[in-house]
């Protein structure tokens, strides 16, 4: 320190004008030659802005190494306009001893990093992939198209409408939803059972809940059940729709009568179709669709042709109603893995009859308290899709199923959105006449291209690769670099 002081001492006597050694000087001429064969000698840098020089900062050692690498340059300008330096002589030993001072300080520093660096340099690989496929979901994330809710979706006082509620997932969702504050309307073909399960949430109304619970009789694949149905949700006001029956089969493709195929078909697809087109009109743009779908309707299984059809089909509809007409309303499909139900021994076998099995994956499957809460979460947070599976299932189902489909139609859904937003709020004005003269071109090149056309459908696969073209390389490029990482 007290070297330090006598430092600044010289320095505050050189700027006042006490000290003669004082050298005013530009960067341009400076003489770095001199000062770098100078040793033992200390320079201090003083800014000097309009003839009132400020000392700066102090370097032991040569005035061509500060010059170079701190103070005179930086990012390849000069600092300011001049520069004063102020010399003077001190013995040896000091600088010797500081010099060894700054040497040992920035030999530790180095050796602490390159240390961290070897430490942590076999377990970069563990974090770079995970980082990379969280990005890459993400960015898939935000190519999906969808409703955009800002708020999540309040269950209190709301009326939802479970199929399938006597039992397994149907059952847990019941009492989920009531302990939610829901008012909750459950149908299924076994009355005794929905009693029983009415009365059990009674028993928690004056707790958690005010709403008395109602149930009714309802097989989806009658037609009339669905109109008396209709008839009924009229006066009960449906909010929420949560499309929860289903029937499972286990049998080869060859061995399984058409009767099975045609039975589950009605369970799980045409069923609930009916359902959802016959009470579309009366859920308000607020509300929420839930259909139960499986894995099954995304990558099918062996010895499951008719089940995981009927979801496909099913997954496929309510996919084409969330980008119709309801793109407002929140449209969720659950993918959901083996649940401990006990729905396999009630699944057909290929002559039609129950199993009265159980099954070995359903038996170690989740819990369908579990499932429920998260179909419940996914449905607050206005999510559309959920894949309630673990982390093998979920890749396979990537493999399978890409999402490319999803890329190629977000422009086109965000664009018509954008327009109906503009349009219903007056925000753009259309100019009739131009817009009469590019309807009539469009109408002129279609009618050309057409014309030209050997088949619709070619023209069609053509137009899809000729305008997709640099989606599809930029895509499988991707998928070819993702590959390879992973």
């Amino acid at each position: 320190m007290t070297l330090i002081n006598e430092l600044l001492e010289k320095a505050e006597n050189a700027v006042s004008g006490k000290d003669k050694l004082l050298m005013r000087t530009n960067y341009s001429s400076h003489p770095s030659t001199y000062f770098s064969n100078t040793f033992g000698r200390a320079v201090i840098f003083i800014n000097g802005i309009q003839d009132k020089p400020v000392p700066i900062q102090i370097c032991i050692g040569s005035a061509a190494g500060w010059q170079d690498n701190r103070i005179c340059v930086h990012e390849g300008k000069q600092n300011s306009s001049r520069c004063y330096w102020v010399l003077f002589d001190f013995t040896p030993e000091p600088f010797i001893t500081i010099t060894n001072i700054i040497t040992s300080q920035m030999d530790q520093s180095s050796e602490r990093a390159t240390n961290l660096i070897a430490a942590i340099k076999p377990y970069i690989h563990y974090v770079v992939l995970p980082v990379g496929l969280y990005a890459a979901n993400r960015f898939f994330r935000f190519l999906i198209p969808g409703p955009q809710h800002r708020s999540k979706l309040d269950l209190r006082d709301r009326a939802v409408l479970i199929t399938g509620a006597s039992s397994g997932l149907g059952r847990e969702l019941a009492i989920c939803f009531y302990r939610r504050g829901a008012k909750v309307i459950l149908t299924a073909r076994s009355i005794d059972k929905l009693k029983e399960l009415c009365e059990e949430l009674k028993s928690l109304q004056d707790v958690i809940n005010n709403n008395e619970p109602v149930y009714k009789y309802l097989d989806i694949t009658d037609p009339n059940g669905v109109v008396e149905l209709v008839s009924f949700a009229i006066n009960q006001r449906i909010d929420v729709l949560i499309n929860n029956a289903g029937l499972s089969m286990r049998g080869s493709c060859k061995d399984t009568s058409m009767d099975v195929h045609r039975q589950v078909m009605e369970v799980n697809y045409f069923g609930h179709v009916a359902i959802t087109k016959a009470l579309l009109d009366y859920i308000p743009e607020d509300g929420a669709i839930v259909y139960i779908s499986s894995v099954q309707g995304r990558i099918a299984v062996p010895y499951r042709s008719s089940y995981s059809a009927s979801k496909h089909a099913a997954q496929a509809f309510f996919d084409c109603l969330r980008t119709e007409e309801r793109f407002k309303t929140q449209i969720l499909v659950v993918s959901a893995t083996y649940l401990n139900t006990g729905f396999g021994r009630r699944a057909l076998t290929t002559e039609g009859k129950p199993m009265d099995k159980d099954d070995l994956n359903q038996a170690n499957g989740l819990t369908p308290s579990y499932a429920a809460e998260c179909i419940i979460n996914a449905l607050i947070n206005r999510n559309t899709e959920l894949i309630l599976a673990p982390l093998s299932h979920r890749f396979a189902i990537f493999l399978r199923c890409t999402k490319f489909f999803w890329i190629v139609i977000a422009d086109n859904f965000r664009t018509r959105k954008k327009e109906k937003f503009c349009n219903s709020r007056g925000y753009i004005k259309i100019n009739q006449s131009k817009l009469r003269r590019d309807i009539e071109r469009l109408r002129k090149d279609i009618t050309r291209v057409t014309s030209n056309r050997s088949s619709v459908a070619e023209g069609e696969v053509n137009d899809f690769l000729r305008n997709n073209a640099y989606l599809l390389g930029s895509y499988g490029a991707g998928f070819l670099l993702g590959y390879t990482f992973a």
